[in-house]
C-alpha cells in the first residue's frame, strides 16, 4: 500500500523535515520539506540544560511540522535528535516534554548513528568508490571513510559551526590568533583520527556549512544549472574563498550572494571547521552531497538499504520510471538497441565507455517528458532529467543526458548547450550528436512498442553505412520512421546510411 513517511531530524542548529510517499510499486518521492533555525545548541553551551527561548522555539516548530505531516497524510513519523540533545544533561526529560507536546516522540541517536546515517545518505545517491564525508552541524562533526563503497571508519567530534564560533571567533569579525586557536584545536582532534588523512579521494560534504560554501562559489561563477547535490569544487578554490571571508563581518557576510541570511554569524566556525579537514586529509576536490542524515535514516529505515550494493544510477533511473509511469518495455528496448548500434558504430562515433553510459540512461529517460505533455515532451524530458535526483552522474554527465535524451526527434544540442558552455567540453556537442543520431535510430526502431524489431546489425564501408533490422513481423512502420533519420545521420557522420530488413 501507498504510505507517506515524515523525517525530523533535530539538530543543534535547525530543526528539518521532509515528506517522503512511497507508492504501491515502491516508487518514491519527496513531498514536502522545511526547515527552521532554533539554535538550540547555544543553550546547551551555556547551562548544559535545553531550556529558554530556543527549547520553546523547537517545541512549536516540531509542532507546527506535525500539523504538515497530519494534512499530508503522514503515517509514521521518524524523530531524530543529534548533537544538541544527546549533550544536553536532561535530555530525557526534554524528550518527554516534546513527545507530550507534539505528539512527536524523538530517538537520541549516537554520533556514530548519525555518522552511519550520513553514510548510508551518501553511498545510496553517488558513485563515488573512495571518500571522506564530513558532516559539519551546529554542534558536532561526522566524518566517515569509505573504500570501495564501504564504511571503514566513522567518527562524531564535539564540535560544529555553533561551538566553535562561540568557543573561538565570536559572531562577528574574528581576531587572527582566535583563528589559529580554532586551527591548532580542530587539528589535534584530527590528529586522533589520522584515518581521515584520505589523499586522492574525493571530500563528500553534507550539511548547511557546505552547502552555502557551493551556493557562494556559483554564485561567484555564474553557474548555470540550479542544482547542488553533485557540484564539484577544487579544494584550493575553497580555501581561496575561506582566505577572503575570514577578516568580514556578519553585516559583510549577509550581503554576500549564496550565504544564507541565518547563517551568517555562524558561517566561519564551520568554514573553519571543512578548510582543516581538507588541510588534513589533504584532498583535493570537494563534492557536495544534498543527502545526509534525514535521507539516511529514509533508506535505512524505510526502503532497508543500508550499503553500497546497489547501481545507484540504475536504481534512480528505475524510480524515475515508475514516479513518471512511463512505458518501461519500450523504454529497456530502446536502450538496448541504442547499445547495440553504439558497439556497431564505435569505428565511426569514436566515444568511449563514459559516452556509452550516458547514451544508456539518456536512451531509458527519452520519453519522460511525456508525464507532462506529448506535445513539446523533448524539452520536458530535458528539464525532468535535471531535476528529478538521477544519481551516478556528474553535473556535466547530466547535462549531456538530458540534451542527448532530449534530441531524440530533433536536434536541441547546440540551441540548448549554449546555456552549459562552462560545464561541457569542447567536443562535446559533437559527441552529443552522434549520441543523439543513435538514439532517435534505436527510437524509430521501436516505433510500435511492440519490439517488433529484435536487434540490428551495421556494416561500415568507405561511402555509407548500411543498418540491417532483424525483425519478428514486417517491421514497416518501424523502418518508415527510421528513414526520416537518414539525413540527420549523414549530417552527423558524414556518409549515408541505408535501412534494410534482414
Amino acid at each position: 500500500m501507498e504510505q507517506k513517511v515524515g523525517i525530523i531530524d533535530l539538530g543543534s542548529n535547525t530543526v528539518r523535515l521532509v515528506i517522503m510517499k512511497i507508492a504501491e510499486d515502491g516508487a518514491y518521492m519527496l513531498l514536502d520539506e522545511q526547515k527552521e533555525t532554533v539554535r538550540l545548541d547555544a543553550s546547551v553551551e551555556v547551562s548544559g540544560l535545553l531550556e529558554g527561548q530556543a527549547v520553546e522555539h523547537a517545541v512549536n516548530t516540531i509542532r507546527l511540522f506535525k500539523k504538515l505531516c497530519d494534512v499530508n497524510g503522514v503515517t509514521r513519523i521518524i524523530g531524530l535528535a543529534t548533537a544538541a540533545v544527546r549533550k544536553a544533561r536532561n535530555k530525557q526529560r526534554f524528550i518527554e516534554m516534546v513527545q507530550q507536546q507534539t505528539g512527536v516522540l524523538f530517538s537520541v541517536i549516537s554520533g556514530m548513528q548519525e555518522a552511519e546515517y550520513d553514510y548510508i545518505g551518501v553511498i545510496n545517491s553517488t558513485s563515488i568508490e573512495d571518500g571522506l564525508i564530513v558532516d559539519i552541524g551546529g554542534g558536532s562533526t561526522e566524518l566517515v571513510r569509505f573504500e570501495h563503497r564501504r564504511l571503514v571508519h566513522a567518527t562524531s567530534l564535539p564540535f560544529g559551526a555553533i561551538t566553535l564560533t562561540d568557543s573561538f571567533l565570536g559572531r562577528n569579525k574574528p581576531k587572527p590568533d582566535d583563528v589559529d586557536r580554532l586551527n591548532e584545536f580542530v587539528q589535534s582532534k584530527l590528529r586522533e583520527h589520522a584515518w581521515t588523512a584520505f589523499p586522492g579521494a574525493a571530500l563528500i560534504g553534507v550539511g548547511g556549512t557546505i552547502r552555502n560554501v557551493a551556493k557562494i562559489h556559483q554564485a561567484k561563477s555564474n553557474y548555470k544549472l540550479s542544482l547542488l547535490h553533485g557540484y564539484a569544487m577544487p579544494a584550493a578554490d575553497v580555501k581561496s574563498l575561506w582566505d577572503d571571508l575570514r577578516n568580514t563581518t556578519i553585516s559583510q557576510r549577509k550581503k554576500m550572494r549564496g550565504l544564507s541570511d541565518d547563517r551568517a554569524d555562524i558561517f566561519l566556525g564551520g568554514m573553519a571547521a571543512l578548510v582543516n579537514v581538507l588541510e588534513f586529509s589533504n584532498i583535493d576536490n570537494v563534492v557536495i552531497s544534498g543527502n545526509g542524515v534525514r535521507e539516511g535514516a529514509f533508506y535505512k529505515e524505510v526502503l532497508d538499504w543500508c550499503g553500497g550494493d546497489r547501481d545507484v544510477l540504475d536504481t534512480s533511473i528505475d524510480n524515475i520510471l515508475k514516479v513518471y509511469n512511463v512505458n518501461a518495455h519500450h523504454a529497456h528496448h530502446v536502450m538496448g538497441l541504442s547499445i547495440k548500434l553504439f558497439d556497431e558504430l564505435a569505428a565511426l562515433h569514436g566515444c568511449g565507455s563514459d559516452f556509452k553510459r550516458i547514451l544508456y540512461a539518456a536512451a531509458l529517460l527519452h520519453d519522460v517528458g511525456t508525464a507532462i505533455n506529448y506535445y513539446n515532451h523533448a524539452q520536458h524530458t530535458l528539464y525532468i532529467i535535471l531535476n528529478s535526483q538521477i544519481y551516478g552522474f556528474s553535473h556535466r554527465e547530466l547535462v549531456l543526458c538530458a540534451l542527448i535524451a532530449a534530441s531524440h526527434h530533433k536536434d536541441m544540442v547546440k540551441s540548448y548547450a549554449r546555456h552549459y558552455v562552462d560545464i561541457l567540453y569542447k567536443d562535446d556537442i559533437d559527441k552529443m550528436q552522434r549520441m543523439s543520431a543513435i538514439l532517435r535510430l534505436a527510437e524509430s526502431m521501436d516505433r510500435s512498442e511492440a519490439g517488433v524489431v529484435k536487434d540490428v546489425v551495421c556494416t561500415i564501408s568507405d561511402d555509407y553505412v548500411k543498418l540491417e533490422a532483424i525483425a519478428n513481423g514486417d517491421g514497416a512502420l518501424e523502418l518508415a520512421d527510421a528513414s526520416n533519420h537518414t539525413g540527420y545521420f549523414k549530417k552527423v557522420y558524414g556518409k549515408n546510411i541505408h535501412i534494410t530488413k534482414l
